[in-house]
């Protein structure tokens, strides 16, 4: 068997470590130019992520395929979604039918802990893109232009579609990007570049990201369909991805720093699924003393100090689970 792309990543766990800071900041409403920049690429560099371990498809038979991804995607997405649909339902927020439409995706809403659709979108784009990359190059290619396409006319037409699909075709390019790169030894041509070609990569990367995703483009939304052009979303997606990577490979370097990183990198899923509890305790007890939801305040310095707190608050649990998951091994299909 293939074993390439079974081993970790460090530096895919301090890219998702960097992602997870992001994404939570992301969530707590900061300014324009920081938003765009932040939805620009931070859910992409997921998505990169799961296709550069894509790989390890290579020899595993599809319904391998499909339980695996079930397992680790699917259980968590169940458990906490009907949690969070359980606690609106408690709060009279919303009723019984628009709760079990929240927990199958169909009408483009997850409810109020909206990052959950992550984990539909993925579990689709991991599967089908895990039998894709069974066949040669050449299908490999005219799949994701076909996916470009799709893309293009779900954002042109709105279209929505059930349980998460219209979400696949953006999902589905990078991951395919991901794959390549890994395929391609992309990664490793990069670690052996000399540390002044590594910069300048990644000043270009950023440069480009700014440009194209920032300053003359408008906030992305995969979730909400919302796109201004999707060759600048392609662009302004890849060059924030690189950019993370070149930090990454840097980032390894500083061994005690990049070891913190990784932790969240590891642990990820936990963030993604409980920090909208966070966000909402947060929103609820500003509101009732201050009279002001501060989840909710649009301002980038109270955003960027929240997301701080939050993700330094989160590190000790993390370490606890992480102890926890040695013991009791059914717990990484939860958190």
């Amino acid at each position: 068997m293939n074993h390439k792309g079974q081993r970790r990543y460090a530096e895919l766990d301090i890219m998702k470590g960097i992602g997870i800071f992001l994404i939570v900041l992301g969530h707590l409403e900061p300014g324009t130019y920081l938003m765009r920049f932040l939805y620009s690429f931070h859910l992409f560099l997921f998505f990169f992520c799961a296709g550069f371990v894509g790989v390890r498809y290579n020899n595993r038979r599809f319904v391998e395929i499909v339980k695996a991804n079930a397992k680790r995607l699917l259980i968590p997405y169940m458990l906490w979604t009907v949690l969070s649909q359980a606690v609106d339902l408690a709060m009279g927020a919303i009723g019984f039918p628009q709760a079990v439409k929240n927990v199958f995706f169909l009408d483009a809403n997850v409810g109020w802990n909206a990052a959950l659709w992550f984990l539909i979108s993925l579990f689709w784009a991991d599967t089908f893109c895990g039998l894709i990359v069974k066949l040669n190059k050449v299908v490999q290619i005219v799949f994701c232009i076909v996916m470009i396409g799709c893309w293009i006319a779900i954002s042109s037409f709105h279209v929505v579609l059930p349980i998460g699909l219209y979400t696949v075709p953006a999902a589905a390019v990078f991951w395919l990007l991901g794959y390549w790169s890994n395929s391609f030894e992309w990664l490793e041509k990069l670690k052996a570049a000399k540390r002044p070609i590594k910069v300048l990569i990644g000043i270009c990367a950023f440069l480009i990201n700014i440009v194209v995703g920032t300053l003359f483009h408008s906030v992305i939304s995969l979730y909400h369909i919302q796109f201004q052009s999707i060759p600048k979303t392609i662009i302004a997606g890849a060059a924030g991805v690189l950019f993370v990577l070149v930090i990454s490979v840097e980032g390894i370097k500083y061994t005690r720093i990049a070891g913190i990183i990784k932790t969240y990198g590891k642990n990820s899923l936990t963030i993604l699924c409980t920090h909208y509890f966070v966000l909402r305790i947060i929103g609820e007890v500003t509101y009732r003393t201050i009279r002001y939801n501060l989840w909710r305040y649009t301002s980038t310095i109270k955003s960027i100090a929240f997301a701080a707190v939050i993700i330094i608050a989160y590190y000790p649990i993390l370490l606890l689970l992480v102890r926890l998951k040695k013991k009791h091994t059914w717990l990484k299909y939860i958190v």
